[in-house]
């Protein structure tokens, strides 16, 4: 099984724009058994300070909630400048 997941070198010009109308949001989770797997949009764009926006913490939040009882996997990059 492959996951589409956006990385630092994706979000480039007008990568992120491209790579979300292509394969939607940049952050998604799915259930799989009895696991829950998240993939957080963690690479910020040159204007950004933080690597995780608000309304993404907001949205890992309500997530999580909904995935009690299940082993929860997450993933996300992290660069240094």
């Amino acid at each position: 099984m492959y996951m589409i997941y956006l990385g630092n070198h994706d979000i480039r010009r007008n990568g992120r724009s491209i790579y979300t109308e292509l394969y939607g949001p940049a952050y998604y989770s799915f259930d799989f058994q009895d696991s829950h797997f998240v993939f957080l949009g963690s690479s910020p764009g040159w204007a950004e300070i933080k690597s995780i926006s608000n309304e993404q913490y907001i949205w890992l939040e309500s997530d999580l909630i909904k995935a009690l009882r299940k082993e929860d996997f997450c993933y996300y990059t992290y660069t240094t400048n």
